[in-house]
């Protein structure tokens, strides 16, 4: 699978809402299709459209501080320590069905894809990526976080090759991994 753009949720978002509060606006456009909470097992994806994007304006010296409460994982917060993410707002072009809650992920449909994410041997995704991945979240092997942190969390942890595994067997599960800097 492909990997795609995504953010998370940084602020719940009620029913009916039209704006969604997010850690990073950097990859949203106006015109893009945007699905919130993909592989939600409780029916709560929903795909809307972007109409605007709203980036807040933060100060270089509160970036660290506000980037550390954010909901973003701790590789996430040093990117937006950096001002490499930009949090802010999308507006909708409808109204929300549901409330989302802070972490679920906003994922851009529009964007192009990045490269295969899961895959750390090249190869097509198989269990040995799983385990090369398991590898990277012990120190004993290296690997982008575009290519082993497939759930995008920020860092790449045993969960992730978890998350590679269940893709190798068939399971429905997205892959997430961040953006190659």
């Amino acid at each position: 699978m492909q990997a795609k753009l995504a953010s998370k949720v940084s602020e719940t978002a009620a029913a009916d809402a039209t704006e969604l509060q997010v850690v990073d606006t950097s990859i949203f456009s106006p015109g893009d299709t945007v699905t919130v909470c993909p592989g939600c097992d409780y029916g709560a994806e929903e795909t809307n459209q972007v109409v605007d994007v709203v980036p807040q304006l933060i100060a270089p010296e509160a970036r660290g501080a506000d980037a550390a409460t954010s909901t973003a994982g701790p590789r996430q917060t040093a990117r937006a320590a950096a001002g490499a993410m930009q949090p802010g707002i999308l507006r909708l072009a409808k109204p929300l069905a549901r409330q989302h809650r802070p972490d679920e992920l906003v994922v851009n449909e529009s964007a192009p894809s990045q490269g295969l994410c899961g895959d750390a041997g090249a190869d097509g995704i198989t269990a040995s990526d799983a385990l090369r991945t398991l590898r990277a979240a012990v120190g004993l092997d290296p690997c982008d976080d575009c290519i082993c942190d497939a759930d995008g969390s920020g860092w790449v942890t045993a969960t992730d090759a978890l998350v590679v595994l269940k893709k190798v067997v068939g399971l429905p599960i997205a892959l997430l991994c961040p953006v190659c800097l």
